[in-house]
């Protein structure tokens, strides 16, 4: 029998306090901790860090800057996909 939920359980603010987290550890030090480390510490995939990283709007790299360039210009996923090679999954990963 499946346990049942807690009663003031609020998923937006589990996924905010999540965000937050990653944020306050990825700024805490510079240079930035790599994706990986955070991930360990918070028993996360590095690409999920990333991703909500992304979203905060505290994540730069080349790539992840011209996804999201080509996103706010309209592009489609496909489009995306055949102008950087990327896979669907990794386009994904890169939008917030």
């Amino acid at each position: 029998m499946a346990r049942p939920r807690e009663r003031n359980y609020d998923p937006q603010k589990v996924m905010q306090e999540l965000l937050d987290t990653v944020v306050s550890i990825y700024g805490a030090s510079q240079p930035h901790p790599s994706l990986s480390v955070i991930a360990d510490e918070l028993g996360l995939n590095p690409i999920k860090v990333r991703k909500l990283l992304i979203t905060a709007g505290v994540y730069k790299s080349e790539i992840a800057d011209k996804v999201n360039e080509y996103h706010r210009e309209g592009k489609s996923v496909e489009e995306i996909i055949l102008l950087t090679g990327l896979s669907r999954a990794s386009v994904h990963s890169y939008l917030p």
